[in-house]
């Protein structure tokens, strides 16, 4: 017979509350208590429902009320009501023995005993339960974590695939699996993975499979009806009406394929298939691969991107590489030009301009072989000044006119290029005489003055890896003229040099008593002059960069309007430039560095514009440049991005190398624009923009823009003053049970009565309050009448939520603040709920954290507003303390109950994920019954919107109460 210490034994050793069921039932009917004990039990979780067992059946919340309420009304009576040995939470463990009452306090010991031990068993089986749905959101956390990592860090597609079939598998059963690239306008797909333990044959990435190809494929039918396929492969070809193929490999006892939808089109599918009868795939794991493949294909998409963007920047560089060695050619003729030019004025004969010119011409042409050569006036003789050749050191002299090389350019007056064979065949035709060494190339340009040829300029090449082309004819014809202009410029001044010899003898005599008497004058007229030059360039020019000052832009500036207005087709443009960050090197590397790096920027803004426009310093790091004659638009673009290149490149100063960038604001001449002031403020204005852009750019100034700032000077000036008039005040607006329409709480809501506008919502002014930190001001005032309307709300609904903004989470004090303003209006956290974004995290993440634990602590509860509107990052469920997601309405307004709705999908996975980690789901913008259905469908029990009741103030919440009650 069972004794009370073989009970105490064997309840000590049961593993879980099942055996412990069933030994409490053996001890009754072995001591004759009762033939038919029953042991039952409610709890709470889904989970625990799952654990229903013959010796130990589940209730419903319907019985154990029931039951509950009996116990409590017939206590001490067995034989009218069951006792309650053990509860934890909200689950109940009830033992039902239908006996008197007699016989119940025999027994009072044991089920003391039994209570104990139950309770025990309950507490610690929730705990098991708890760490396995931790672990399990874990493992799916980093996974996903995993897939979005590899599409950064791994470069080769078939070890990122490999990857990916890893991750996976450790989630689900996935042996056989395979992922397929689909394009849905052509209707074909491409195996882009494949691994299969039966059917090891592989597939090739590259060939692109069609209906033709694959009539009777599976997955093609799934990815062509944009909807997951789950089931056998023979139950799946009957579904989609497709013949069994034996070539399209084994059949599975299990198929279960998802496809990728990118906006609705299906760019792609996972398939995972199983052919053992003991792994077979359950409704979670359709769940989880529905989850994981969005994922992927963000991951896959955003690989893509990145490809794409690559191949893009190697294109771009390519293309500006090339500009660049056609910039640094044209760069390097234009200074051979000039220095030809140069030569022209600081050569005094033409002994020294030839060795000087055939110099410059060696840095653009092989020139190892030149010469000069000049017909006299009478056309009779040729004349070689220069004459330079590696296959002879004997001096040429003048010869007669003839039939060379050089009379044919000559002659022609034109360039004449020919290679070796064309020169022995005008040999040999006796159309000119060579003498010498015949070159492998020969290219003759004629020295034209005025239209006429007075020589030649010749270059031969004995190398045929030198020989010329078009191009270098080109580019010696265009040398030419400059050194025709030089010779000519040099011969001139040889003659005016000799006449002013010649005038100088005659009338040094005559001037020399005058120059000792007027000697003395000149010298105190030049110091007067040069004393007025100085102040004169003081006044207009800057006293560091000695670019023009604020003086001299405005008088500028004055000329150009005026040009503009008399001619509208005179366009200007007017450059506003701040440097990024001055301040910041200027204050911890010292005020010597800072003036050098001015001095380098006002190079830099120089070296982007023409002479005849101008370059300002307005002050501090302040710059201005004016555009004189622009023929549109595009051409002030093109100068302002000459200018962000310009930055590109380090400045060295002492040795140290410092990085600065421009944000610049650019106005284009208008008729409205009557004064310099006005142009100047609608630069400035868009440099404003820059600023908010992000820096480091340049901004056009339109009328859009100036609305757009008058506007918000407006705004905030209104702001201001309806702060102080305490015109700011909250609207209340109900969160409802989904099913029932009763209201569990209410939302704070930020309203502004207007003076003149009336009534108006958070976005016609909550950017200007952010931008100017009226925000915080108005929070406060809004969490004060909140605390004021409490006693109020709290007679309909639990709790009233409250928004915190971002800049909240960056005052360490905003804790202990709230929490004194509650205690001076006696409002309990328990009746309030923080609603934060994921802006207001992501700004403030490691004082936030600290902040929302602490309030946490003190008893509000955190809700996650706006969520999949962000990042969605499953960090923050992780690592704040949250209880509630509040779905965006954005999301809702899409919402239908269409099987291809991708929003119906991705909030069932958002309210899965939640459940998962024991979060709370609210919708918002719940607007239509459909809406309403869908949601709970769904299993989201929780929304708010207007189809319970729009937002009302404190006066008017009653009554609209009354009027939304059913």
């Amino acid at each position: 017979m069972a004794t009370k210490s073989q009970l105490y034994q064997d309840l000590r050793k049961a593993s879980d509350i099942v055996a412990a069921a069933e030994v409490l039932c053996a001890y009754l009917r072995a001591r004759g208590i009762s033939e038919h004990p029953r042991c039952l039990w409610h709890l709470h979780s889904p989970h625990y429902q799952a654990l229903g067992h013959q010796s130990l059946p589940a209730m419903s919340m319907q019985d154990m009320k029931r039951l509950e309420t009996s116990a409590s009304e017939h206590p001490g009576d067995w034989a009218e009501s069951p006792v309650i040995l053990a509860r934890h939470r909200s689950s109940l463990f009830i033992l039902d023995v239908n006996c008197g009452a007699g016989t119940r306090q025999t027994l009072d010991e044991e089920l003391q005993a039994a209570s104990a031990m139950l309770s025990y068993l309950m507490a610690r089986h929730q705990c098991d339960l708890q760490q396995q749905q931790l672990m399990k959101s874990e493992k799916l956390q980093q996974a996903l974590f995993d897939i979005s990592n590899l599409a950064y860090t791994e470069h080769d597609t078939a070890v990122l695939f490999r990857k990916l079939h890893g991750i996976i598998a450790g989630l689900v059963y996935a042996e056989n699996f395979f992922i397929v690239n689909f394009d849905e306008s052509k209707g074909t797909m491409q195996f882009l993975y494949y691994a299969d333990s039966i059917d090891k044959e592989p597939v090739d990435p590259d060939i692109e499979w069609d209906k033709s190809m694959l009539a009777n494929s599976v997955t093609l039918a799934m990815l062509q009806s944009k909807r997951f396929a789950w089931d056998s492969s023979e139950a799946l070809l009957d579904r989609f009406g497709l013949a069994r193929d034996n070539e399209l490999g084994p059949e599975s006892v299990d198929w279960l394929g998802i496809p990728m939808l990118d906006n609705g089109v299906v760019v792609g599918g996972l398939v995972i298939q199983s052919y053992l009868p003991d792994k077979r795939y359950t409704q979670a794991d359709l769940n989880l691969m529905s989850f994981v493949a969005e994922h992927i294909r963000q991951s896959l998409t955003r690989r893509a991107q990145t490809v794409e963007l690559e191949r893009m920047v190697d294109e771009r560089t390519a293309k500006l590489s090339q500009e660049i060695r056609e910039r640094e050619r044209s760069e390097m003729i234009q200074s051979a030009l000039f220095n030809i030019t140069r030569l022209a004025s600081q050569s005094e004969t033409l002994e020294q301009f030839y060795p000087a010119m055939h110099e410059i011409v060696g840095q653009l042409l092989d020139a190892k072989n030149i010469y000069v050569a000049f017909i006299d006036g009478t056309g009779a003789t040729l004349h070689f000044p220069y004459y330079i050749d590696e296959r002879s050191n004997d001096p040429v002299v003048a010869r007669p006119v003839s039939n060379g090389l050089t009379e044919w350019v000559l002659h022609k007056q034109a360039p004449v290029l020919l290679s070796e064979r064309d020169i022995q065949r005008l040999k040999q035709d006796g159309l000119a005489v060579i003498k010498g060494a015949v070159p492998q190339c020969w290219l003759g340009v004629p020295l034209l003055i005025r239209g006429r040829a007075i020589g030649v300029i010749a270059l031969q090449s004995y190398d045929s890896h030198d020989a010329y082309s078009s191009k270098e004819q080109e580019l010696l014809m265009f040398v030419s003229s400059h050194i025709a202009q030089a010779l000519e410029k040099i011969e001139s001044s040889n003659r005016l040099k000799q006449a002013y010899a010649e005038m100088e003898s005659n009338i040094l005599r005559r001037t020399q008593e005058l120059e000792m008497s007027n000697q003395a004058l000149r010298e105190q007229i030049g110091r007067r002059e040069e004393a007025e030059q100085k102040l004169k360039y003081d006044a207009m020019h800057d006293q560091l960069t000695g670019l023009a000052n604020r003086n001299q832009l405005y008088e500028r500036l004055k000329q150009s309007l005026s040009l503009y207005q008399n001619n509208p087709a005179r366009m200007f443009a007017v450059f506003f430039i701040d440097l990024d960050r001055f301040k910041i090197i200027n204050d911890s590397m010292g005020h010597w560095v800072g003036d050098e790096l001015l001095k380098t920027v006002a190079e830099r803004i120089q070296r982007c514009v023409r002479k005849p426009d101008l370059v300002a310093r307005l002050g501090g790091d302040e710059f201005a440049v004016i555009l004189n004659s622009i023929r549109n638009v595009n051409e002030s673009r093109l100068v302002a991005e000459r200018m962000l290149n310009e930055f590109d490149e380090a400045i060295f100063i002492q040795g140290k190398e410092l990085f600065i960038t421009p944000s610049i604001g650019i106005a284009i001449s208008h008729e409205r624009h009557h004064d310099p002031d006005e142009i100047l403020r609608d630069s400035d204005i868009a440099l404003y923009r820059s600023k908010e852009l992000g820096r480091n750019r340049f901004t056009f100034f339109d009328d859009a823009l100036h609305q757009s700032a008058l506007k918000t000077l407006m705004i905030e000036g209104d702001l201001r003053r309806g702060l102080a008039r305490s015109e700011l005040f909250p609207h209340y607006q109900p969160i409802s049970d989904l099913t029932t329409g009763r209201t569990l709480g209410f939302e704070a809501l930020m309203r502004w009565r207007h003076p003149e506008r009336g009534i108006l919502l958070p976005a016609d002014f909550s950017d200007i309050a952010k931008e100017t930190g009226l925000i915080e001001q108005i929070d406060w005032c809004i969490y004060e009448q909140v605390c004021r309307d409490l006693p109020v709300l709290l007679g309909a609904a639990e709790y009233v939520s409250i928004n915190v903004s971002p800049r909240h989470l960056g005052h360490e004090n905003f804790a202990n603040r709230l929490l004194a303003l509650l205690a001076e209006y006696g409002v309990s956290p328990d009746n309030l709920t923080i609603e934060v974004t994921e802006d207001a995290l992501i700004e403030h993440p490691e004082l936030g954290l600290k902040l929302l634990t602490q309030l946490k602590h003190a008893g509000f509860k955190i809700n996650l507003d706006d969520f999949g509107t962000g990042y969605s990052s499953f960090s923050y469920l992780h690592k704040y303390p949250l209880d509630c997601l509040k779905i965006d309405r954005s999301f809702i307004a899409t919402l239908t109950d269409n099987p291809n709705n991708k929003t119906y999908h991705l909030i069932h996975a958002i309210h899965a994920l939640a459940l998962s980690l024991g979060l709370n789901v609210i919708a918002e913008g719940v607007e239509t019954e459909a809406q309403r259905e869908c949601l709970m469908a769904i299993g989201v029990k929780t929304g708010q919107g207007h189809l319970f009741m729009p937002s009302y103030a404190i006066e008017e919440i009653g009554a609209a109460l009354k009027l939304a009650t059913p």
